[in-house]
């Protein structure tokens, strides 16, 4: 493998690979980065286009920068990129890539113009019960204990890091600072995961840090990421002929290898006719199993509540049959009563009578 430092190589034409008109490229998957190596195979490569193949599982290309919306389901939009202005690779390759929406200018060109217009930055950088400002203030509110702690950190070798978690390097200090609140909602960190993570995202974002406060280190696309970023690609790419491949699905791929080369010799393709109707077909058989659950369910929970209301009933009739019968022996008891009264009333007016 070859590296280059610096970005003078960037500006420069590469020499036709010897042979490679004879060569052909299969790509598994159309996402961000199956679509470079393609784009960068027809700019740098200068293979033809009409022998490079996508293979794709889905209808549409994008990978999770993929927007569509699927029946019964709603619109699905997985993808959402932060980037910045050290995306060396990215820009390098957009700036090659016309837009497909102004003529005679690149996607680099429409992406550099909108941030330079409308630089990214938060008034608000967090907020707190219920949407009241946190007033973070743009301090990183950090001891000089913590700070070591994420200077020990970065200077651990890798290879010590293999088993540790950040929890293991980072204490309060750290935690309760507002630098970690920054770090942990930009790159969705949590205090458990892995420290060596932790690390290599130091060292590669460790730009970002003055950034941090407000945003302003981020670079946004004018539209969704598939609209300013795929679509281009794949317009660019079809110019050149290559070959977009839907609804294919690569289960295995076998390889010869030796001490000079791994050449894929065979690969295993399943064709999807329709991934859509599929999906869909998939996805009534889901819910009509849902509905059947919820039939079974909802029959057992009212066979239940019948019988508790049966149960019910017959504690009521059992009630008032109970009261009926003291309803009647009151009775009884009331009239013997009243008659003993009445009795005893006339006694009492006609004394003689006795």
């Amino acid at each position: 493998m070859y590296y280059s430092s610096g970005n003078y190589e960037a500006f420069a034409r590469p020499k036709k690979p010897e042979g490679v008109d004879n060569k052909s490229a299969y790509i598994v998957g159309s996402g961000l980065a199956a679509l470079t190596a393609a784009c960068y195979l027809v700019r740098d490569g200068q293979m033809k286009g009409d022998r490079v193949h996508i293979l794709e599982k889905d209808s549409i290309p994008g990978g999770a920068c993929d927007g569509y919306k699927f029946e019964n389901v709603g619109y699905v939009m997985r993808g959402g990129r932060e980037m910045d202005n050290h995306f060396e690779v990215m820009w390098d390759l957009f700036h090659s890539i016309p837009s497909i929406e102004t003529e005679g200018v690149s996607v680099l060109d429409e992406y550099y113009w909108l941030n330079k217009e409308d630089p990214n930055y938060s008034l608000c950088r967090a907020t707190e019960n219920r949407g009241q400002d946190a007033h973070t203030d743009g301090k990183f509110d950090i001891s000089d204990k913590g700070a070591m702690e994420i200077m020990k950190l970065f200077f651990t070798p890798n290879e010590d890091l293999q088993d540790k978690r950040i929890t293991d390097f980072f204490d309060d200090e750290v935690f309760n600072s507002n630098f970690w609140l920054y770090w942990r909602t930009m790159f969705a960190f949590e205090n458990w995961h892995s420290a060596l993570e932790m690390k290599l995202y130091i060292q590669r974002f460790i730009h970002h840090i003055g950034g941090l406060p407000d945003f302003k280190a981020l670079r946004f696309t004018k539209y969704n990421q598939y609209e300013s970023m795929i679509l281009p690609m794949v317009k660019y790419l079809e110019s050149y002929g290559v070959q977009f491949h839907f609804g294919v699905k690569v289960t295995n791929v076998e390889f010869d290898c030796n001490e000079q080369r791994k050449l894929a010799t065979d690969q295993e393709a399943s064709r999807l006719t329709d991934v859509k109707a599929d999906f869909e077909k998939k996805w009534q058989v889901w819910m009509e199993e849902q509905k059947q659950i919820l039939s079974q369910t909802e029959q057992r929970l009212t066979e239940r509540q019948n019988k508790i209301l049966e149960a019910f009933k017959g504690a009521e009739d059992q009630i008032a049959a109970a009261n009926k019968e003291l309803n009647t022996s009151i009775s009884g008891t009331l009239d013997t009563m009243d008659d003993k009264i009445t009795k005893i009333l006339i006694a009492n007016k006609n004394p003689d009578q006795q």
